[in-house]
């Protein structure tokens, strides 16, 4: 019986170079043979292509503490246990935390005078990321058992007639704010947590199928102007309500292919507020953005719904907590990291 080849980092760098190599014989061939395995030798040489791999060994993190038993000494429900396992590990309360997670999670809980900021500086595929979410979710959850069913999304963006422009958000009674600011150094590196936040939200769905928790990513890249349009036959209306129907339309295609696959693309159903315009109206609970875009937001007078009305939000009780995460917090140095701070 034939052996199964495994692929390992150095096969497949050596895979790639030979293609590369192939490719330079063929694009650029020389009637001179002699010439041809000079090029060949040289190109084949360290450096000239490709160094060698340098690996780097991931430790395995194991889980040690009981979700449960975390969130008793943070003073949290078991109710909210289970729903923390459900959203962010899509699993069952008997789930075990790395004891960092676990960590971050009891210190956001401590009282005032024994809060302290926290800082994660564990290794590659530690978790990192489940770290920050644990007590941002723990709150959304704790805050939810007050706010009844949620109400369902206004879709602007639906073809028919053309009527008032009004937010996705337009018949929710519960207050809006932003819970926790996420920032990021740059925007490439939102994407991996972009799917993470997609996939709880897709856990955390109510039975009705309404949201029940909203996230959105403001960056230049985010989509409308500023104004938003005053009816939905607007050019700048329709335009983007036909982006986000096409939106829909790939999630609807890849129904089948579980939530690994469906968290990859955006859905304006879901939770994810995708325009300007929405997230100006009724902040997000998660707030995703870098550190120049809030720069830009906190001088500019457009944005000021999402700050005046998480303040107001802030106000209401000594309960709520702003959270700002602060991701790759080691690469702010020197100057720009003066700039930040």
């Amino acid at each position: 019986m034939p052996h199964k080849k495994i692929t390992t980092p150095t096969s497949l760098q050596a895979s790639i170079r030979d293609a590369y190599l192939r490719y330079y014989d063929t694009a650029f061939w020389l009637r001179d043979e002699a010439l041809q395995k000079e090029r060949r030798s040289r190109l084949e040489a360290d450096t000239a292509v490709f160094r060698d791999p340098i690996l780097e060994p991931v430790m395995p993190f194991e889980g040690e503490i009981p979700i449960t038993e975390a969130c008793a000494q943070a003073g949290l429900a078991t109710t909210i246990a289970s729903d923390l396992a459900k959203i962010l590990f899509d699993t069952d309360p008997s789930f075990k935390l790395r004891r960092h997670q676990a960590q971050a999670l009891v210190n956001s809980f401590q009282p005032d005078g024994d809060r302290r900021h926290t800082v994660i500086t564990s290794g590659t595929g530690s978790g990192k990321t489940e770290s920050f979410l644990l007590p941002v979710f723990a709150r959304l959850l704790q805050e939810a058992a007050s706010w009844g069913d949620p109400a369902q999304l206004n879709r602007w963006w639906a073809p028919g007639p053309s009527a008032p422009w009004a937010a996705a958000r337009s018949a929710s009674t519960r207050p809006s704010g932003v819970r926790a600011i996420v920032l990021y150094p740059t925007n490439a590196l939102v994407e991996d947590q972009i799917g993470r936040l997609r996939r709880a939200l897709l856990q955390s769905q109510s039975p009705s199928g309404a949201p029940k928790f909203f996230f959105g990513r403001y960056t230049g890249a985010t989509l409308s102007s500023h104004a938003p349009p005053r009816t939905t036959g607007d050019v700048r209306a329709s335009e983007i309500a036909t982006e986000l129907r096409d939106m829909e339309r790939v999630v609807d295609r890849l129904a089948d292919s579980g939530i690994e696959t469906i968290s990859q693309f955006p859905d304006p159903r879901r939770g994810e507020l995708l325009t300007r315009w929405d997230i100006v109206d009724s902040p997000p609970d998660i707030l995703i953005t870098n550190y120049s875009m809030l720069n830009v937001m906190l001088m500019r007078s457009i944005e000021n719904p999402i700050f005046d009305q998480t303040a107001a939000w802030l106000g209401e009780s000594d309960d709520h907590v702003l959270t700002l995460v602060v991701d790759e917090l080691h690469t702010y140095r020197g100057t720009q990291g003066s700039e930040v701070a």
